[in-house]
């Protein structure tokens, strides 16, 4: 009798594992702009490889035939500060999710008592979170190295508001997105959430897709620093500029089919929480479409090292782009 072999099921790292092959890239895209073609790949490949190697100045030469693209010399300064910093910050923590005790004194002091749509405030009784304040800390140094840490920690409040169109706008996978830089946070559910009040949502495994720096940076200085976001302002620049950290607005037919089975929504009662890395797990904020969602955040950040290697950043940017 032969035997069955099951065969396993492909990652998505597997499915999107060349991120200059636009079918096997999650950051390049024509959803909008069908027919149009990619005419920079080798160039980027080219400087890809360079900064992978560790020479970012040479790859800073190589990419100046960009300049013309980014309008203006201030925005390619921004571009190239963005490629060295985010060199200086990677890392392959994903997320962890789990379960804590939250006593009632806690949760009641921490409860939002005003009547806007969003509130944010600062943490009261931080004591009762010393463990979670903690542990994310520990995350962060494992990541990026120790430092002089500063735990930023806050409650978040929402109900529905005309926000809830940011999880819609663009199908799906609306608003799925990295944040710019490293970012460690954890958020603890301080009520029942559910998908209808808000919970937080990620795509499981997309922290370790293949990505480019160049076109991370690229992305990013284009999104951030010229303020393009919308298929017709994104346009006027070449097809390989035109991404975004929300990347799941721009992802073609096939990809949001594809992706959207790794899909992961956070659901669960207080004390549920979540420690990922934003800037490579892709993951959308709840908005809320009924009820109220209330949660605590925790987001450290690095006061000594990690600002010395951001002056790094400018300093390198400066003298490239001259």
């Amino acid at each position: 009798m032969a035997s069955t072999v099951l065969e396993r099921p492909l990652e998505l790292s597997e499915l999107f594992n060349d991120p200059f092959e636009p079918s096997r890239s999650i950051q390049l895209n024509n959803r909008y702009w069908v027919g149009e073609k990619f005419t920079l790949l080798p160039l980027l490949a080219e400087s890809e490889a360079l900064v992978g190697g560790g020479k970012l100045a040479a790859a800073a030469r190589l990419l100046g035939v960009l300049r013309k693209h980014f309008v203006s010399d201030k925005f390619f300064f921004c571009f190239l500060r963005r490629l060295h910093r985010l060199r200086l910050f990677r890392s392959e923590f994903g997320c962890i999710r789990g379960k804590v005790t939250i006593g009632e004194d806690a949760l009641q002091a921490n409860q939002y008592r005003g009547t806007g749509t969003r509130a944010s405030y600062s943490l009261s009784r931080a004591d009762s979170f010393a463990r979670q304040i903690k542990d994310t800390a520990n995350v962060y140094t494992a990541q990026y190295g120790v430092d002089l840490l500063r735990v930023n920690s806050t409650v978040r409040f929402a109900r529905p508001d005309e926000r809830r169109t940011d999880i819609e706008a663009y199908g799906q996978l609306s608003d799925y997105h990295n944040d710019e830089y490293k970012g460690i946070s954890t958020i603890v559910y301080l009520s029942e959430v559910r998908d209808d009040n808000g919970a937080f949502s990620y795509i499981a495994g997309s922290h370790l897709i293949p990505r480019s720096l160049v076109l991370t940076a690229i992305h990013q200085c284009v999104e951030f620093d010229m303020r393009l976001t919308t298929p017709e302002q994104l346009a006027a620049v070449p097809l390989e500029f035109r991404g975004s950290l929300a990347m799941g607005n721009f992802l073609d037919s096939e990809k949001v089919e594809v992706v959207s089975r790794f899909c992961e929504v956070l659901e669960g009662g207080v004390g549920t929480f979540v420690t990922f890395n934003g800037q490579y797990l892709i993951h959308r904020g709840g908005k809320p479409r009924s009820g109220s969602r209330t949660a605590a955040f925790f987001q450290p950040e690095g006061l000594l090292l990690h600002k010395a290697k951001s002056v790094s950043s400018l300093a390198f940017a400066a003298l490239q782009s001259r």
